[in-house]
């Protein structure tokens, strides 16, 4: 019985907005990071299938959600991407603890950015802000501003195209919360395969300057570092990368919105970069990824995206 359920779920995404697919997706891809982790590196956490678990509780009752409309379909989508999301990040960390510390690659990230600069990204920029005043502190808030940002643009994208969609296509928001689950889930397996602390620890020494951030801009600053768990989440830079994958999707519906998420990805990347957290190689590598992100979110749930032109039938 629960086996035609799940089938259902597949099947049918048209009617629970791709949510059967996109939690079948994260129900794989745990156990494939089970097994995984567990033969490279002896580390076996049963605490990988949580999120399996919840999907299929996801699954058992979407019939239920369903009949109540599209905005509880949509409402209910967002619930296990979201979680899933935080709890594998929090995983990653947990992973890397449970290792030991899995051997870092920072060397080799680094390099670039002294082949390109002659020293770290973040310094070069702290120079060329040293003595500015009120301007450097202006430009270190609005950047500190804008890397917290990132914390609710999945949520953001997919609010904007469901607004966006007619009634009958709600349906096809799906596609974008299946490119964002795909994306982190990506991004989560290039932090295992590819380990990297970020310039704020592996050249923790060579900064002697404290940044010019206010008492607000600090605040964040703070917040930030005190909610950090995981220490080889740099490569690729996830902040960047999602706002690239957001902005994409904006792009391809046409939506008003699209130049102001370019400004806000922009900002995004030159805080990761200004702010110690992120390499140049970090930045770079998040473009194609996003990339690959939304055309795989196609193949998850195949529907053509609404552009808003405002006039009936516009999709590519």
């Amino acid at each position: 019985m629960f086996e035609y359920k799940i089938q259902k779920a597949w099947e049918n995404y048209h009617r629970d907005f791709g949510l059967g697919r996109i939690l079948l997706f994260i129900s794989f891809y745990n156990t494939f990071l089970f097994f995984t982790v567990g033969l490279m590196h002896d580390s076996w956490r049963v605490a990988a299938f949580f999120p399996v678990g919840i999907s299929l509780v996801f699954i058992y009752f979407r019939r239920k959600v369903i009949r109540k409309g599209p905005l509880y379909v949509f409402i209910y989508n967002l619930i296990p991407m979201g979680v899933s999301i935080l709890y594998n990040y929090i995983l990653i960390g947990l992973y890397d603890k449970s290792i030991g510390g899995i051997t870092r690659v920072d060397p080799l990230i680094a390099n670039f950015d002294n082949w390109l600069f002659g020293q770290p990204i973040s310094l070069y920029i702290e120079e060329l802000m040293y003595g500015s005043g009120i301007i450097g502190t202006i430009f270190y808030d609005l950047i500190m501003t804008s890397y917290i940002v990132y914390f609710i643009l999945p949520f953001y994208g997919a609010v904007l195209y469901y607004r966006t969609l007619p009634p009958k296509k709600k349906y096809k928001v799906g596609r974008l919360c299946g490119s964002v689950t795909i994306y982190f889930c990506l991004n989560y397996l290039c932090y295992i395969s590819i380990p990297v602390t970020g310039p704020q620890y592996f050249y923790s020494g060579l900064y002697t300057r404290p940044l010019p951030l206010s008492s607000y801009g600090y605040f964040i600053f703070d917040t930030v570092a005190n909610l950090h768990n995981n220490f080889i989440d740099c490569f690729p830079s996830g902040h960047f990368g999602i706002a690239v994958l957001i902005t994409i999707w904006l792009f391809r519906m046409n939506h008003i919105h699209r130049f102001f998420m370019a400004a806000v990805a922009l900002l995004i990347m030159l805080a990761t970069i200004s702010l110690r957290y992120h390499y140049t190689l970090d930045i770079i590598a998040a473009i194609p990824l996003a990339g690959i992100s939304y055309y795989l979110g196609k193949l998850l749930i195949p529907s053509k995206v609404h552009i808003n032109f405002f006039r009936d039938e516009n999709e590519r």
